[in-house]
């Protein structure tokens, strides 16, 4: 068995079925354990699948669809990972050779580039890159909460829903998720990761590209899963505070006393902060661009003026990310860049 043929990549996902065929067409082809659990009206036949991908239709709560996935990995290394974007297979191999030679270390991350579009124009840029380097090692989860959690850490985005975790662990995680099943707030599974993971154990991220993220395509957006709903707003509303007092217990109940003894009020008004200023500044983005003015004039001059504006080629880009100390696969990027971008 190669070391991708042990890494389970774990989609949960909901209708844009093009898209997620796109994506499994490209796990198929990588060569990993691919597992899907996919809500949809119009179910991708499985018959038509490589035997390296378990697709499971079902109709359940983005909550319900992770403790499905959670009864069916495989191998010995797990990732999630989004229906619309893509792993790079060196990076997954370097992400797993790590956790495996560093049995000390419960997660670890790597580096991520974006996939955005300029009026007519493709480009690719270095994202997050304040986690270059990054690492909570150490071995008392207080002091990993503090690390993560106070101010000096506050504008530091480290991701921790799509690090890559021995299976076992990836298998409570999930059925942690499963359990948030009555949470309003489409937010609470990544909040809840980075809580859950900075208790389990330390993280780490190398300075390995893994991860090419789509900033194209729109998010999900439904009724039952209301992305204007920001967990800052949920946590602090009359109306959802016997969640909030649910969503804690939950908390609590998912790790050892010793740790669950330090989800305390004051660890989760430092959550809170955090991610207050994420999101508002998430919001002052939104805004921005609504206050431009006419939006439809604004995106036709944009595409008019990306026409004479010089876009860094991918390889320009790549070779920008290896000077600033990263390893990457240019191939590879041009090959989930090809996946990506097919109508």
């Amino acid at each position: 068995m190669t070391i991708l043929n042990n890494i389970c990549v774990v989609v949960i996902s909901r209708g844009r079925e093009n898209i997620l065929k796109r994506c499994i067409g490209y796990w198929e082809n990588v060569g990993v354990q691919l597992v899907v659990v996919h809500k949809s009206d119009s179910p991708i036949d499985p018959e038509l699948l490589s035997t390296n991908v378990t697709y499971i239709q079902h109709q359940g709560s983005f909550s319900e669809r992770c403790g499905i996935a959670a009864q069916n990995l495989k191998g010995e290394f797990s990732i999630l990972a989004s229906d619309d974007e893509l792993y790079l297979p060196s990076g997954l191999i370097a992400l797993a050779q790590h956790l495996k030679s560093n049995p000390h270390v419960s997660s670890v991350g790597g580096q991520a580039l974006a996939l955005l579009k300029y009026g007519f124009k493709h480009q690719l840029v270095q994202t997050y890159s304040d986690m270059k380097d990054y690492s909570n090692s150490s071995e008392d989860a207080e002091t990993r909460l503090e690390y993560n959690f106070t101010e000096r850490s506050l504008k530091r985005n480290s991701g921790a829903m799509y690090r890559m975790y021995p299976t076992g662990q990836m298998k409570n995680f999930l059925e942690l998720l499963n359990s948030l099943k009555g949470i309003s707030c489409p937010y609470i599974f990544e909040v809840t990761a980075e809580i859950y993971w900075t208790l389990i154990g330390s993280s780490t991220y190398i300075n390995e590209v893994f991860w090419i993220r789509n900033w194209i395509e729109p998010p999900v957006q439904r009724t039952d899963w209301n992305r204007k709903l920001y967990f800052f707003e949920w946590f602090k509303s009359v109306k959802f505070q016997d969640e909030v007092s649910e969503w804690i217990q939950i908390l609590r109940n998912s790790v050892e006393f010793n740790l669950a003894k330090l989800i305390s009020h004051e660890l989760i008004e430092l959550v809170f902060q955090k991610r207050e200023i994420e999101e508002k500044s998430e919001i002052a983005k939104v805004g921005k661009i609504s206050r431009l003015g006419d939006r439809k004039l604004g995106l036709i001059l944009r595409d008019l003026y990306s026409l004479i504006r010089r876009i860094p080629t991918i390889e320009e880009t790549i070779q920008q990310v290896q000077r600033n100390g990263l390893g990457v696969n240019l191939e590879e990027v041009n090959m989930a860049l090809r996946t990506m971008t097919r109508k």
